[in-house]
């Protein structure tokens, strides 16, 4: 994607907060879901875990689970403890299988 590539390239964390303030979630979850891991990790770190959880909401689970899988382990148990029931259970069990067993 155009913006995920963009942000990348620019590397300027003002810019990013700008973007990240004013792109609706659904455009935010595309850019989310094509950026590399450091810029995700970059931009879940500039969200408020409500806004990154309805972001991951928005999410195909394998992709949440690459983005989850990169966070600290009580990061990541924050971002799991305010999903949904059924998202949280699925999420579970996918970042508890090999990385390499797909």
């Amino acid at each position: 994607m155009d913006i995920a590539l963009g942000l990348e390239t620019l590397n300027d964390e003002t810019v990013l907060n700008q973007f990240l303030e004013m792109a609706k979630n659904d455009l935010l979850s595309e850019v989310l879901r094509e950026s590399e891991p450091t810029l995700q990790r970059t931009m879940i770190q500039n969200l408020s875990f409500q806004r990154a959880t309805e972001l991951f909401n928005l999410m195909p689970n394998d992709d949440v689970v690459d983005i989850l899988g990169s966070l600290q382990v009580d990061l990541r148990k924050q971002y799991l403890s305010l999903m949904k029931n059924d998202n949280r259970e699925d999420l579970q069990m996918m970042l508890s299988y090999d990385a390499h067993s797909a």
